[in-house]
Order: C-alpha cells, then structure tokens, then sequence
C-alpha cells in the first residue's frame, strides 16, 4: 500500500487518496456488519470504539501525508517500529 501512495500522490491530494480507502474499507466490511447484524457497538464499548477510530483515522492520514516525502526504505522502517509505539 505504501508503495502505491507515492505515485498516486502526484495526481490526487494523499487525504484524498485516505478518504478513499476508507470509504473502500467500509464498503468492503459492510456487508460482514450486516451478515453478522452487529453494526452499532454495545453501549458500554461506544466511547472506546469511536476513540479508536478517529485515532486510526488521524495516524492514517498523517501516515498518507508523510509517505510521499520520505524515500520507502525508511517509511517501510518506520511502519515496521509501530508496533513498539
């Protein structure tokens, strides 16, 4: 994936290219959540859930935006140490 946002960044804007992943992402899932009939979270979890998804949005938008400056081999390290973060 970090391959493929360099070049696409030189026609599209990366939030752009974000949104787009995303939308794809739910349209992917979509159909899981509503097999499964679970779409909204239990009510005790909401804040957790809804905390976690616009901490991933913004890392992911951040991650989109810097890819294009660095050359792969280092934003490849990087990505590999996140799991420390």
């Amino acid at each position: 994936m970090s391959a493929l946002i360099r070049p696409a960044s030189e026609h599209v804007h990366p939030l752009v290219i974000c949104c787009i992943r995303a939308a794809l992402g739910c349209a992917m899932m979509l159909p899981v959540l509503i097999r499964v009939g679970r779409i909204i979270p239990p009510k005790g979890t909401r804040g957790v859930v809804v905390s976690r998804a616009v901490f991933d949005a913004t890392a992911m938008a951040t991650w989109f935006v810097v890819i294009p400056s660095l050359p792969l081999a280092t934003a490849i390290a990087i990505n590999f140490t996140s799991p420390l973060f």
